[in-house]
């Protein structure tokens, strides 16, 4: 009876916000929800171009996402990235819930041009909800854009999302506008730190900061912390030639575990080995 008390309160929820039109990042829940612009995975491209991308170089990562040890509502997603010349493209799929009580389908699009040092892309979203009981489909789509400057050591960027202030159902309160901040402090070859900054209508700034820690060839360890809810979150990445295995995770004190599972693989451009998929 808890347990179906606690599935009704997070249904109700979702039904009664507007949703976010967004994926799962891979390394999101242990590195305080900020990206890598050095060295960037598909599901970090849709959410900021980094320009982390060289020609004829492409990704592929497949992972699974629970929230809160809320089983119902984990998500399974996949996404991949390649360039050409100077333009990239990423796109995402997920999909969160059971098909027997609730479930949502997200997609995520980016199609970003590249010159010099500089980034910027169009990142177009899409999400619908399904509800059991005789409720029709939600449907929701959302516009954003994406900018990024790239130097030696410091590399920042932009993405200014939801510009159309997407609805979920006719009377819903729009989503705001989210614009958020990113940089990445190269200090050595075998670490980084990584920054976020997140400012939204009606809501307090959210602030995130990690760390990545290269331990040899084949490995990286990397924290993080945010706040807004203040979670505290570690992951660690496995390289087997161009295969790469991610797990993160973060605690909140309060509604507790966090973590994501990763696959990745890819391969092409010329980039040097740490900034490569393979």
């Amino acid at each position: 009876m808890i347990r179906m008390m606690g599935v009704s309160a997070c249904l109700l929820m979702l039904c009664t916000a507007t949703a976010a039109l967004d994926l799962a990042s891979s390394r999101g829940p242990g590195q305080g929800a900020t990206v890598s612009f050095r060295e960037s995975c598909p599901t970090e491209l849709l959410i900021v171009p980094t320009g982390a991308l060289v020609d004829r170089q492409w990704g592929i990562e497949a992972g699974f996402d629970r929230r809160y040890e809320l089983s119902e509502f984990d998500q399974f997603f996949v996404a991949g990235a390649c360039r050409r010349g100077p333009i990239s493209v990423a796109i995402g799929l997920a999909q969160m819930g059971d098909a027997d009580l609730y479930r949502e389908q997200v997609i995520r699009v980016l199609a970003a041009g590249h010159h010099g040092a500089f980034s910027g892309g169009l990142i177009v979203s899409g999400k619908q909800v399904d509800i059991t009981g005789g409720y029709d489909q939600l449907r929701a789509s959302a516009i954003g854009l994406g900018l990024s400057y790239r130097h030696r050591y410091v590399m920042v960027g932009t993405s200014l999302d939801n510009l159309n202030k997407p609805v979920l159902y006719k009377g819903a309160v729009p989503d705001n506008p989210v614009y958020a901040g990113y940089v990445e402090v190269i200090g050595h070859r075998t670490f980084s730190f990584t920054g976020r900054v997140s400012f939204e209508e009606t809501k307090e700034v959210q602030l995130g900061l990690g760390q990545r820690i290269k331990l040899g060839s084949y490995s990286t360890f990397f924290w993080g912390l945010e706040t807004r809810p203040v979670e505290y979150g570690a992951g660690v990445e496995l390289r087997m030639g161009r295969h790469l295995f991610t797990y993160a995770a973060s605690y909140h004190p309060t509604l507790g575990l966090s973590f994501t599972v990763t696959l990745a693989t890819g391969g092409g451009g010329s980039q040097p080995t740490e900034e490569r998929f393979d």
